[in-house]
Formats: C-alpha cells, structure tokens, sequence
C-alpha cells in the first residue's frame, strides 16, 4: 500500500510511513468478483442429416447399340463386296438409335444421336455405290 500523506511506499504489516511518520490505515482489501461458473450443460445431440444418393439415370443401352451398329455400318459401307450387310447393319442401327432418342429419363441420348448420324450417313454411301455400280454396269 502507499502512504496517503508522502505517496511513498508501505509495507502491508506497518502501519505507520516509514518516510514521513504518517499513521497509515490498512487498505481494504480487494475483492475480486466471483468468477461465474457455467452449469455443466450437455450438449444437445444433434443427428447427421441422411442423405440418400440421387439416383443415378438409367443407362440408354439402345442409343448405344445404335451407335455402335452406326459406326460397324459406315466402316464396311466403303468394301463394295462387304457393303450388303449395311442394309441390315444401318437399318438396325437407324431403328435403335431412333428408339433411344424416344426413350425418357435415360442418359446418353448424344450417343443415339450420332448413331442416327451414322446409319445414315452408312445408308447412304450403301445406295450410292450400289446406284453407280447399277447405272455403270
């Protein structure tokens, strides 16, 4: 503590200044302010929220045979031996593909479409070769 009169500085068992000769009078003690103590709530448990996987779209397993009969159809079209086999082949592609374009809430419609891209384009090549085999021949 400090003395009142001098502002020097005394020890907490005297009670007079050593400095100036002051009676001192003993501070009152501090008190400090009672911490608060939180009760021991627990804390509410909380669930992890469920979450379900989307449903993944079904596969457009015709758009893909149309592809594939597509791109079987335009390779052979250009063997002028080989290239009958395309009337089946693209026929068959063109209708599948057709058929997977139709479809509803399927994937890979793109793949459909190019397969009716491909029957055709594997149609065409057919009839014109065989077109200028038949007016050369």
């Amino acid at each position: 503590m400090y003395c009142t009169s001098c502002g020097s500085y005394v020890p907490d068992n005297q009670g007079i200044c050593p400095n100036c000769g002051a009676a001192v009078t003993p501070a009152q003690p501090v008190y400090q302010q009672p911490v608060y103590q939180q009760p021991a709530y627990q804390q509410p448990a909380y669930h992890a929220p469920i979450y379900t996987p989307a449903e993944a779209p079904r596969s457009n397993g015709m758009g893909t045979a149309g592809m594939v009969l597509g791109i079987v159809s335009t390779c052979i079209s250009w063997i002028p031996g080989i290239n009958v086999i395309v009337f089946i082949t693209g026929f068959l592609g063109l209708i599948f593909s057709i058929v997977g374009v139709c479809r509803r809430n399927v994937s890979g419609k793109g793949r459909a479409i190019a397969g009716i891209i491909l029957s055709a384009i594997a149609l065409l090549i057919t009839f014109a070769m065989y077109y200028y085999i038949g007016t050369n021949y």
